[in-house]
């Protein structure tokens, strides 16, 4: 190899060197820059969990104040569940929900309610108590018992 040549070569493997400590460089930057962004990328998901877990469902979010839900049935703040009465159970067409409340909500009071707390929610108001949404009605009544009069919610298929 001639003097030139050698030269040239060395010259190359500089520029080779140089280029090579460049990437490296460069490779560290961006793994140093994807390392910090790590700790950020955890605190933008913990705070969605946080939010997800603290912020109400977007369907019970649109319809007034209200304690309890069963199921997608909003339960109105001034009634409260009788238990043992109600129950649910799924068949070929659909599902059939009762559920029996208590309390001293004026009739008007109930039915505004279920009016304004049902229709965010996709229910069609087609009497003064019942309600369709796709293939499903809800009734509400005031019903009789030996000891008060309850409320009747009862969801079950379209007949």
């Amino acid at each position: 190899m001639s003097r030139f040549q050698h030269k040239h070569h060395h010259q190359n493997q500089n520029v080779a060197f140089s280029k090579a400590r460049q990437d490296t460089e460069s490779r560290s930057k961006i793994f140093t820059a994807m390392l910090l962004s790590v700790p950020l990328i955890w605190a933008g998901i913990l705070i969605a969990v946080m939010m997800a877990v603290v912020m109400p469902a977007s369907s019970h979010a649109e319809t007034p104040d209200q304690a309890k839900w069963v199921g997608d049935v909003p339960i109105m703040p001034a009634l409260t569940i009788e238990k043992g009465l109600g129950f649910a159970f799924d068949n070929p067409e659909g599902r059939i929900v009762t559920i029996y409340l208590n309390g001293d909500a004026h009739p008007d009071q109930v039915m505004a309610y279920y009016k304004q707390a049902l229709i965010p929610l996709g229910w069609v108001q087609s009497t003064p108590n019942i309600w369709q949404r796709r293939n499903e009605t809800l009734t509400i009544n005031k019903t009789p018992s030996a000891l008060k009069d309850l409320w009747k919610i009862m969801l079950r298929p379209k007949p």
